[in-house]
């Protein structure tokens, strides 16, 4: 790799990363923000569920329109855009006593910040050399962020008077636009493609991955709502179960703080083992702990089942997000990677939120193995499906401007 290519590869990687936590560390922020806002406005289960699934569905939905505005503006136009209006949302969101006003300051700063900042970040690391890596190291970096801001979360609130995650989110918007400078101005050339056989169709073959690559996302938007809506409510599960509110912080912080063994391993081993494996490990452990918390009453068995989950979670969203982007031959499909996650977990946390204000908590368990469930049921036959790598093709490698 020559050395401008090189510092272009590195530059994407680093810029990459502080978008996808400016964008998504909400996303791990949601217990402590869902019970700040509980604890100051004392609204009901759905409520708090319906303000989760509308931030997340309007992040989604930038995402969603992304093949289409994706390849026409400047990068670093758009970052600055997403990262000013992310600030003033989350700076107007802290202090805010009506509730209809904050869903509606909520839904725009998902829809032109975060959601704008986090598609951008999705397309930039889709497109580097090591998917894996590029995921994991991103994701290392959100999990880091987000444990820091975790613990201290009940004590900001007293602090500030308000929601004290959205200060921490409102600084680190403003860190993504202080970066935008680096941030890649587009993709000049599209991702890998490799060659059919002189006796296949020349485009039976990508048409076949295409169709997979939608069925890898959805699978993955099915996915997202297990642990998406039980980590909503994770914070509301253990306050049920009897845990004094400062501990559940310290055990979700400790728990998001393990979570990065979940997101190191595919910086280390890539896709050196497939991906499969990975994430049937990481569905099945999930679905194990999700019953098992219903349960938890004490501190250390909390603690010891957050851990576990957010393992298992991280772990398997790099191999997914990977797997996904193995049928990209555009850069189409990173950039909905976004807006499908965002999909699913605001749709677990809708629908873990109504069924909980009907049966109670211990109902989370059981909608959340549907997820799962459903989830493998679909994603089987793209993960039996192995495309060839870059390196087995006659092809091009993506190149990122940087100029």
């Amino acid at each position: 790799m020559s050395g401008p290519v090189e510092r272009g590869e590195s530059r994407a990687v680093l810029s990459g990363t502080v978008l996808t936590a400016a964008g998504s560390l909400i996303y791990y922020l949601m217990p402590a923000y869902l019970g700040s806002v509980d604890r100051m406005l004392r609204v009901s289960p759905s409520s708090l569920g319906t303000l989760s699934a509308v931030e997340v569905w309007s992040i989604a939905l930038t995402s969603l329109f992304g093949p289409f505005w994706i390849a026409r503006f400047d990068w670093r136009l758009m970052v600055r855009i997403g990262a000013a209006i992310a600030f003033a949302g989350q700076f107007a969101s802290i202090w805010m006593t009506s509730f209809n006003l904050l869903l509606a300051v909520r839904i725009i700063t998902g829809l032109a910040g975060e959601g704008l900042l986090l598609a951008l970040s999705f397309s930039i690391l889709g497109q580097t050399r090591n998917v894996d890596r590029s995921f994991g190291m991103a994701m290392t970096a959100s999990v880091v962020m987000g444990t820091l801001c975790v613990y201290p979360a009940p004590q900001l609130d007293r602090a500030i008077g308000g929601n004290g995650v959205l200060a921490v989110l409102a600084a680190l918007a403003l860190l993504a636009f202080a970066i935008s400078f680096i941030v890649p101005a587009r993709v000049t050339k599209t991702l890998p493609v490799a060659r059919a056989p002189a006796s296949a169709s020349a485009t039976r073959i990508p048409a076949i991955w295409r169709n997979l690559g939608i069925l890898v996302l959805i699978a993955q938007t099915i996915w997202f709502a297990g642990p998406g809506g039980f980590w909503a409510f994770s914070e509301r599960i253990a306050a049920n179960n009897g845990m004094a509110a400062d501990h559940v912080a310290q055990a979700m912080a400790l728990g998001m703080a393990a979570g990065l063994i979940g997101t190191i391993l595919p910086t280390i081993f890539g896709d050196r083992f497939g991906r499969t494996g990975p994430i049937v490990l990481a569905t099945l452990v999930m679905g194990v702990v999700i019953y098992r918390f219903g349960m938890a009453a004490g501190f250390a068995e909390g603690v010891v089942e957050l851990v576990l989950f957010n393992v298992a979670w991280n772990y398997g969203s790099v191999y997914l997000f990977a797997l996904a982007c193995s049928f990209d031959t555009d850069g189409r499909i990173a950039v909905l990677l976004p807006a499908f996650q965002s999909i699913g977990l605001a749709l677990g946390a809708f629908v873990v939120g109504h069924f909980v204000e009907r049966f109670g908590y211990g109902v989370t368990p059981m909608v959340v193995g549907g997820f799962l469930i459903g989830a493998m049921a679909l994603i089987a036959p793209g993960m039996a499906r192995r495309r060839p790598r870059p390196s087995d093709a006659d092809a091009d490698t993506p190149t990122l401007e940087t100029a």
